[in-house]
């Protein structure tokens, strides 16, 4: 992982003083590529989400939403994860 991050300092310097790069290492562009993925998956999990709890209440099905409770536990403990990338590769403007 440490790889990756040298790479994409490296990246985000020459960017900054217009120097063109191109990260020789083959798991940058993934490790960006899967940060992507990541934001996009939770997004779309929220909005999942929010049409679960329409369902259940639509349908008086209790305790569905408990259950989805717990996954977005998880998944907001990664949030910060994936905020911190999103800001990393906006800041090298990848």
């Amino acid at each position: 992982m440490k790889s990756v991050n040298i790479s994409l300092m490296i990246d985000s310097i020459c960017k900054e003083l217009n120097i063109p790069y191109e990260s020789k290492n083959p798991h940058c562009q993934t490790f960006v590529d899967d940060a992507i993925k990541l934001g996009a998956i939770y997004q779309d999990l929220k909005i999942m989400m929010g049409e679960i709890q329409d369902i259940e209440i639509r349908h008086g099905l209790n305790g569905l939403e408990e259950k989805f409770d717990i996954i977005i536990k998880h998944l907001d403990e990664t949030d910060h994860d994936i905020i911190r990338l999103a800001r990393q590769l906006k800041d090298t403007n990848v």
